[in-house]
């Protein structure tokens, strides 16, 4: 009787969790992950995938955008004022000190670009003498920070992805370090006046997250809706359409 009462009890708290509206926060500057499109509505990779995997899972959800280092702020006061956030979150074993993750949805790499024509740079060593910028708070930002002195360069981080490319676009600075698909969307999708300095080896990957010791239940159904994506080849769809020939 009494397994019988728990078994009763976790089925409706899990029904509960997939009927209830969940707050998911995204950034709304990471095109193509996350951006607002020419009439101010709310889309992306990342968004997509969260709608198809919440259609599969039978659960609402509900966008709110904010910039990532806030996101991070919000999970380090342990006081989250949402369900899950989803914005090109790598897992690092500090960040498990408040978050959980959800199974990876992307594989990443750290890349560098310039400003078209420039042959300067062709590694992390060339990076000697140069103004890199990036997006603040991010594991490339903590990586660039731990490196330049070694290797003699300033790091600008922007709050802000678009502004980071826009200063080496501008000439006000000679290299912008990021993820690689944001990079290759710019340079090959949008046609941006940079080329690919260099590309790390795919190791980094994005998952959702949520905070520490919370929501497991929604852990389970991204986990379950993605692999059901990933299956009927709705996953391979959404990222065809933002990601086009990418290699």
């Amino acid at each position: 009787l009494f397994l019988s009462i728990i078994s009763v009890s976790l089925l409706s708290s899990c029904n509960n969790d997939k009927t209830r509206n969940l707050l998911i926060v995204c950034s709304e500057s990471a095109e193509p992950f996350a951006y607002k499109d020419s009439d101010g509505i709310l889309t992306g990779f990342e968004i997509e995938l969260v709608k198809a995997i919440a259609l599969d899972q039978g659960f609402k959800v509900r966008f709110v955008p904010m910039e990532f280092e806030e996101i991070m702020r919000q999970f380090d006061k342990r006081i989250p004022k949402f369900d899950a956030a989803i914005s090109l979150i790598t897992m690092t074993t500090d960040r498990w000190e408040g978050m959980e993750f959800t199974h990876p949805y992307f594989t990443s790499a750290i890349a560098a670009a310039v400003k078209k024509g420039d042959t300067s740079v062709s590694s992390i060593e060339d990076l000697k003498g140069k103004k890199v910028v990036c997006k603040s708070g991010t594991i490339i930002h903590e990586y660039a920070e731990f490196i330049k002195d070694s290797i003699g360069f300033s790091v600008t981080p922007y709050q802000k992805v678009d502004d980071a490319f826009d200063a080496v676009l501008s000439g006000s600075a000679d290299v912008v370090m990021e993820e690689y698909p944001l990079i290759f969307h710019r340079i090959f999708t949008k046609g941006a006046n940079l080329d690919v300095a260099f590309k790390g080896d795919d190791q980094f990957t994005f998952n959702m997250a949520v905070n520490k010791g919370e929501n497991y239940s929604l852990i389970r159904m991204f986990n379950d809706g993605l692999l059901n994506l990933e299956n009927d080849g709705t996953y391979k769809s959404i990222f065809d359409k933002y990601f086009p020939n990418y290699k």
